[in-house]
């Protein structure tokens, strides 16, 4: 029964308990900027899962990007990238804090949880996505005309303040921003360059709501 008691221990006092899987889409226009493209205005489509379990007198989140889609503005042919499923596994990383009695009405302090995929911390290119190129491989369209796989390290900072409305929801404002770097491509076109995308307000509202205990990305994909 550990996992039992990490699930439903801890949250003595009348308070909430935030274990299980909370789950967000989070949609919003951003600024990104790439080699080969340029500066362009695009949207932004991402569905989150947070994993919170607790032992030993902290609680531990796991946050996993379920869903990336940028789609360029005005043109949506500028720039298309594709974050394969073998990628998509690499967007993950953990925190951890004190626990903590959470109640409803009040703030619920998450920590800064940054995601490192393709790069390690110094930015050296690592094969995150074990395919046997540098970095991890993003398929890519410029212009509707040039096809080719970007190797390419990101990092993905999400800092995220939120409140508890209810037992199953948080309600607050995220700010989600991606640094990276080309190490190159199939294509001589591309063989180096730095990326940015910043959303347009690095504020912007989600809503988070609760599953009982570890749900997958399949699963909750289904529920957007």
């Amino acid at each position: 029964g550990g996992a039992g008691g990490a699930e439903t221990g801890g949250a003595g006092g009348g308070g909430v308990d935030l274990s299980g899987t909370w789950i967000s889409r989070i949609q919003t226009s951003a600024n990104e900027t790439v080699p080969v493209v340029g500066s362009t205005a695009a949207n932004l489509d991402i569905v989150l899962r947070l994993l919170v379990t607790r032992s030993a007198g902290q609680l531990n989140g796991q946050l996993d990007i379920c869903r990336l889609n940028t789609v360029t503005t005005p043109n949506a042919s500028s720039l298309v990238v594709t974050f394969t499923p073998a990628v998509l596994a690499t967007l993950t990383a953990s925190a951890s804090e004190p626990d903590f009695v959470a109640t409803v009405g009040s703030p619920v302090p998450l920590p800064p949880i940054t995601i490192l995929s393709g790069r390690d911390a110094g930015g050296a290119s690592v094969d995150s996505d074990a395919d046997g190129n540098p970095g991890v491989t993003i398929p890519s369209n410029i212009g509707g005309v040039l096809s080719l796989n970007a190797y390419v390290g990101l990092t993905i900072s999400s800092s995220l303040t939120s409140t508890l409305t209810d037992p199953t929801t948080l309600n607050g404002t995220a700010d989600i921003s991606t640094t990276g770097q080309v190490f190159g491509s199939d294509n001589p076109v591309l063989t180096s360059g730095t990326i940015s995308v910043t959303p347009t307000s690095p504020s912007v509202a989600f809503t988070a709501t609760k599953l009982p205990g570890d749900v997958p990305c399949a699963d909750v994909l289904t529920r957007f």
